[in-house]
């Protein structure tokens, strides 16, 4: 009886290594490059006006022939181009008088270019065909968590026009231009600001060739969408302050929620190639 236990442990033992070393067999480690186009998430961004790309390193686990959980590391970069036209805004504030007063702006173009890196870790759930042909399909969906660097931020204003409304007089002032007031060519400025980690939603499909030496190769699009909520009615561009030689400064566009750090809310699509082998 001692004897058979044995050899029935033993052969549990031999089938388990057994179904580990061939489910281990098909695994897949995976290098890809990707890139695309990309935008900020707010009312009006409606354009893909920014690139994105970056390099990835995956470990694909196989559930069976056709099921597999991938996860990864990626390195990429961002740079977004925002341009609108006609920006109009007002808020109340104080001058240095401590004098409350409607504070309005009129500026004719807004720009803004941000750039930055980052490190993510994909986690996703993918589905291949299993065709008896070199050609199959592929499509996945997950997560990706992302820790971001700081964005570097290039503003600049043309033709701004700006005017405060003091209610107690019943008085608009359009002047002097030292207090923040008249017509404004052009202001610039540059700043660097702290950002979140994000959570994206990711989704890719695709095809996969099998090449000469058995290995995947696989061409996907792919599509990454910040699960944050975008910022519906962006205020504040141009900020007055009541004291300092500087009365007007310029503020980002995510830099509107007035905290410390920012959300980037960033929406990527784009082209994915990845290699893989067989473990």
């Amino acid at each position: 009886m001692r004897n058979r236990k044995i050899v029935s442990f033993s052969l549990l033992v031999w089938t388990l290594m057994t179904t580990v070393n061939v489910q281990a067999q098909e695994n897949e480690i995976g290098v890809a490059l990707y890139g695309g186009l990309g935008t900020i998430k707010f009312d009006g961004s409606d354009v893909l006006d920014g690139g994105n790309g970056g390099v990835s390193v995956d470990y694909l686990v196989r559930l069976d022939e056709n099921w597999g959980i991938q996860i990864g590391m990626s390195y990429g970069y961002y740079q977004i181009k925002l341009d609108q036209n006609n920006v109009k805004g007002s808020y109340f504030t104080r001058d240095n008088e401590a004098e409350e007063f409607e504070f309005r702006y009129n500026i004719n173009r807004f720009t803004e270019t941000l750039k930055g890196s980052y490190f993510a870790i994909p986690l996703s759930l993918r589905y291949e065909t299993s065709f008896k042909s070199n050609t199959n399909f592929y499509l996945q969906g997950g997560l990706k968590y992302s820790f971001y660097s700081k964005v570097s931020s290039d503003i600049e204003v043309n033709q701004l026009k700006t005017s405060g409304y003091f209610a107690y007089s019943d008085a608009e002032l359009f002047g002097p231009t030292f207090m923040g007031f008249g017509e404004f060519d052009q202001l610039k400025e540059d700043k660097k600001m702290k950002l979140k980690q994000g959570v994206s939603i990711l989704g890719e499909i695709g095809i996969i060739q099998t090449l000469a030496n058995d290995q995947p190769l696989y061409f996907g699009v792919y599509i990454d969408y910040d699960m944050t909520n975008p910022l519906k009615n962006p205020s504040r561009i141009v900020n007055y302050n009541a004291e300092g030689l500087q009365r007007l400064n310029l503020q980002s566009i995510i830099e509107q929620e007035q905290q410390e750090k920012h959300r980037l809310r960033m929406f990527a699509i784009g082209l994915k190639v990845r290699y893989a082998f067989g473990l």
